[in-house]
């Protein structure tokens, strides 16, 4: 049964599909109308619909869906925009709490004790000591290349993922040998021969891409790669064989903030990247590597601590079937919370969505501090009034502070963004990734003086104790040379 059938009943469906179908009508229990998928020469005689099973088929083209399929094909929507549409428009307290966000309204409730179903998580073993230092080899490599390739820095960018993040999480580039994927023996890699048809041995496949690690401590647990391909019935994501299928789990930067402990749930190992640099301070990150993963031991350890649990799956019929597990086994504390435009969360950033308040909006009460994108930039948009030695560019170079500190200042006054101290003395760059990526050299200059330059970040801790965490074009001076 698809995701319409799962909170509509027959009746239901038969009433919704006769008001979307063309020509409909009945006859052997189910429902024959014009086509939703082809444009038939004959139309009505070939495609049915049966409400009782929530399935339609077309015997000319044989392509068959659900009634959300239908509605997405009849209106020419993605997915996702289907299925909010549907839902809006014929069952819209189905949408209710499960990612509507056009104003951003706070979560009115705080979760109550957990009391799922049981469940016994998976245990696995970590990838063999041979496999590790293969691994490990792979992974500096690959470092070395991405801090050359400008190209790929760029994409990662526009998806959230600054250097300082990709470093974090040792990103890396496969360009491969010549310009073609890499291929070992898997005896090398302390992996167990296998045999094509014809009897020969398999070799280990490193294709090209994205290097994507996921590291616990010192261990090595897993490569991904990010393959880019033109080709759509290609692999896009490629796990290298002997890596285990552990969850990606980042734990909140800082657990001494007085917070409850909450967690955020996405698809991709590269979405959970990102939302760590955006909202790492005030909840835990999980990247299931799909939305029907189910959480292993220590995700599920993790889980058990949470008092919220939000599901920023992709907003589509796998996404609400996943949620339903989620709720069965994790009720009263875990909500569907997609990104309320775009295809996932990365999509969304792309298209200027404020990750920071997306999720602190799914929040409880609780977890509402913090600056926004929005207001980082509004908060540079209009200067205030400065002091006489601060009132131009020249009186500010006459200053007696280190060069890199004007420098920092001349930027800002070019490029709205901000810097963050947070109470445990970690520096975090606040910015809009759609404008970083288009001020990209003042971006990565900036980065490199907040994070690189010791006269800066002394500077900046020293300023956030007189003025406040959030330091900007407008504060970053003040009081010098008073």
């Amino acid at each position: 049964m698809g995701a319409a059938g799962e909170h509509l009943n027959s009746g239901e469906l038969d009433s919704i599909a006769k008001q979307i179908l063309t020509e409909p009508h009945d006859y052997g229990g189910h429902i024959w109308a014009h086509c939703p998928w082809h444009v038939e020469d004959t139309p009505g005689g070939a495609f049915y619909y049966t409400p009782g099973k929530d399935f339609g088929y077309c015997h000319s083209c044989g392509t068959s869906g659900d009634l959300i399929n239908i509605y997405q094909s009849i209106h020419g929507l993605e997915n996702s925009a289907a299925f909010k549409e549907f839902f809006s428009k014929f069952r819209p307290d189905v949408l209710k709490g499960s990612g509507e966000l056009s104003s951003f309204k706070r979560t009115p409730r705080m979760p109550r004790e957990q009391s799922g179903q049981e469940y016994e998580p998976k245990h696995y073993q970590d990838p063999e000591e041979i496999w590790q230092e293969k691994a490990k080899r792979l992974i500096a490599w690959g470092q070395q290349h991405l801090e050359r390739n400008q190209e790929i820095r760029n994409w990662l960018a526009a998806r959230g993922i600054d250097m300082e993040m990709a470093r974090k999480f040792k990103l890396g580039w496969n360009p491969g040998e010549r310009g073609k994927d890499i291929f070992r023996e898997r005896s090398s890699w302390g992996l167990q021969e296998e045999y094509k048809e014809n009897g020969k041995p398999k070799k280990l496949w490193i294709p090209q891409g994205l290097i994507i690690p996921y590291m616990d401590n010192e261990s090595i647990l897993r490569i991904r790669v990010r393959r880019f391909t033109s080709q759509e019935n290609e692999l896009r994501y490629y796990m290298i064989p002997g890596s285990t299928p552990r969850m990606m789990l980042i734990e909140r930067a800082n657990t001494e903030t007085g917070l409850p402990q909450g967690a955020v749930a996405v698809e991709t190992e590269l979405d959970a990247i990102m939302l760590h640099r955006f909202v790492g301070d005030l909840v835990d990150i999980i990247g299931l590597g799909s939305s029907s993963s189910k959480p292993d031991e220590a995700a599920y350890q993790l889980l058990q601590e949470c008092n919220c649990i939000l599901l920023a799956l992709d907003f589509d019929q796998a996404g609400a079937k996943a949620a339903e597990w989620w709720n069965n086994h994790f009720p009263d504390i875990s909500s569907l919370w997609p990104v309320p435009y775009g295809k996932d969360a990365g999509d969304a950033l792309q298209k200027g969505l404020d990750i920071r308040q997306w999720i602190l909006s799914g929040l409880p009460p609780a977890w509402n501090f913090g600056p926004s994108f929005e207001q980082v930039e509004k908060s540079v948009e209009k200067p205030q009034e400065l002091s006489p030695n601060q009132e131009n560019g020249n009186a500010v170079d006459d200053l007696d502070i280190p060069d890199t500190i004007k420098e920092l200042y001349h930027l800002l006054d070019q490029y709205p963004a901000a810097i963050e101290v947070a109470q445990n003395g970690s520096v975090h760059l606040r910015e809009n990734p759609v404008k970083a990526l288009e001020y990209w050299e003042l971006s990565k200059r900036i980065s490199d003086l907040v994070f690189g330059d010791d006269y800066v970040i002394d500077f900046l801790h020293f300023q956030a104790k007189r003025l406040g965490r959030i330091i900007n074009r407008n504060n970053l001076l003040e009081g010098v040379n008073e």
